[in-house]
C-alpha cells in the first residue's frame, strides 16, 4: 500500500492570530496546509472552533427534515416520532463525545431544528418547547454532557478502546469525606504555550548562552508562558531599558510584545516634579503615553457617523441622522444635536464644510479625519 500525498492535508492547532506556515512534503508531494479538515465525519477547525462542523450537521439535518415533513404529512404522530429519532436525531448527535457547542448562536441553530420537528411530529401551532416536554425527549443540552461522563468512566475501567485516556488519569492526592472511588485528579493546563525547536548546524555555537535573558543575576533557559509579565522599577527610565531589553530578547526567540495588551501603572499616591510641584493630568498622559479619553470618545464618534452616512435610506440610523421632525419647538435655546457634536468635532481636526455627509461616503478621506480625533 502506498500514502497518496496528493490527498493529505496538514493543519496546526493554535490560538494565535499570526499563521504558522507549514512545509511538509511526501514522496515529492507537498502537503496543503488547511484551517478546516474533516476526520471521521467530525469537521476540525484550526482554532478549535466548532462553526464549519455545526454548519454542516445542521445543514444534513435539515435536509433529512424536511425529506421526512413530505414524505410522512398524512402519517400518524407515532410514525412521524420514529422516523424523526431515527434518521435526524443521530444526525445531530454523532461524535457529541469530542465535539460540544459553546456559542448561543450555534446551540440555538442545532435547538431549532428539534423544535420544528416537535411541531411536526404533534402537528401543533402552539410552542414547540411545551411540545417538546409533553413528547419526552432528551434535550440536545444533555446529551453530550451524558456521552463525555460515560466515556470517562469506560477510560476509568480500563477499556480496550479507551486505554490511551487510561493512562493519563491519575488519582488525587486528597480524598474527602463526600468524595467517591471513582475521583480523579484534576489536570490544569494553559493553552497559551509556546514550543520553541532550534536547528544548529554549526557545532561551534555557544547552546547555553544563546539569546537567553539575564535577570537578577540569572539566565532564563525556556521561556514558556509569555503573558501574565510585569516589569517593577522605581524610575521611568529604568522601566524603559528594561522594556527594551526584555523586547530584544522575545525578537531573538521569534516572538513579539503585543503593545495593544501592555498596560502601565503607577503605584503611589502623589507623583511630583522635580522642583516639587505636581503633575498636571496633560503631562501624565504625556509621560506615559496613555490615550485622551476625550479624544477617543470623540474618535469613536467620528467612525460611527462615518458608517451611518453610508447607511442607506432604509436604515433607521440614516432616517434619524437626516430626517427633521415636524412641529414647533419649545422656547429657548434649541438643543446641541448629535450632528452638532459631530460638525466641532470636524472643525477641531480642520475641517470646516458643512457637508460632512458627502465626505464620509469616501472611506479613504474620512478615514485621516478620524485618526487626527484621537
Amino acid at each position: 500500500m502506498k500514502v497518496n500525498g496528493s490527498k493529505s492535508k496538514s493543519i496546526t492547532f493554535c490560538k494565535t492570530r499570526e499563521e504558522t506556515s507549514l512545509n511538509y512534503e511526501f514522496s515529492g508531494v507537498v502537503i496543503p496546509q488547511e484551517q478546516c479538515c474533516k476526520y471521521l465525519g467530525v469537521y476540525l477547525n484550526s482554532k478549535l472552533a466548532w462553526g464549519e462542523h455545526v454548519d454542516n450537521v445542521t445543514g444534513k439535518a435539515w435536509k433529512a427534515l424536511h425529506f421526512i415533513m413530505r414524505i410522512l404529512r398524512k402519517a400518524s404522530p407515532k410514525s412521524r416520532e420514529i422516523a424523526y429519532l431515527t434518521l435526524v436525531r443521530p444526525l445531530m448527535e454523532y461524535g457529541t463525545t469530542c465535539w460540544d457547542p459553546y456559542r448561543i448562536y450555534q446551540i440555538n441553530s442545532l435547538e431549532r431544528i428539534e423544535y420544528w420537528a416537535a411541531k411536526f411530529v404533534k402537528d401543533k401551532r402552539e410552542d414547540g418547547n411545551d411540545t417538546i416536554k409533553e413528547l419526552k425527549w432528551e434535550t440536545l443540552e444533555n446529551i453530550p454532557r451524558k456521552t463525555r461522563i460515560t466515556s470517562l468512566y469506560r477510560a476509568h475501567l480500563g477499556q480496550k478502546a479507551w486505554v490511551d485516556i487510561t493512562a493519563r488519569l491519575e488519582k488525587p492526592t486528597y480524598y474527602g469525606r463526600n468524595d467517591h472511588d471513582f475521583k480523579i485528579k484534576c489536570r490544569k493546563q494553559k493553552t497559551d504555550v509556546d514550543t520553541m525547536d532550534m536547528e544548529l548546524e554549526d557545532e561551534d555555537v555557544d547552546v547555553e548562552n544563546m539569546g537567553r535573558q539575564i535577570v537578577g543575576g540569572r539566565r532564563i533557559k525556556c521561556i514558556r508562558f509569555g503573558d501574565d509579565m510585569a516589569l517593577l522599577a522605581e524610575v521611568e527610565t529604568i522601566l524603559k531599558d528594561m522594556l527594551l531589553e526584555l523586547n530584544d530578547s522575545c525578537e531573538q526567540y521569534g516572538m513579539k510584545i503585543n503593545a495593544n495588551k501592555t498596560k502601565t501603572m503607577v503605584i503611589g499616591r502623589k507623583i511630583k516634579k522635580e522642583n516639587g510641584g505636581k503633575l498636571h493630568n496633560a503631562e501624565l498622559h504625556a509621560l506615559y503615553c496613555s490615550p485622551d479619553i476625550i479624544r477617543n470618545i470623540k474618535s469613536r464618534r467620528l467612525r460611527w457617523a462615518g458608517h451611518v452616512a453610508c447607511m442607506g435610506e432604509s436604515r433607521n440610523a440614516y432616517r434619524v441622522l437626516v430626517g427633521r421632525p415636524e412641529g414647533k419647538r419649545p422656547l429657548g435655546r434649541p438643543r446641541r444635536r448629535w450632528e452638532d457634536n459631530i460638525k466641532m468635532d470636524l472643525r477641531e481636526v480642520g475641517y470646516d464644510d458643512r457637508d460632512w455627509i458627502n465626505l464620509a461616503q469616501d472611506r479613504d478621506r474620512w478615514r485621516p479625519y478620524v485618526r487626527a480625533a484621537m
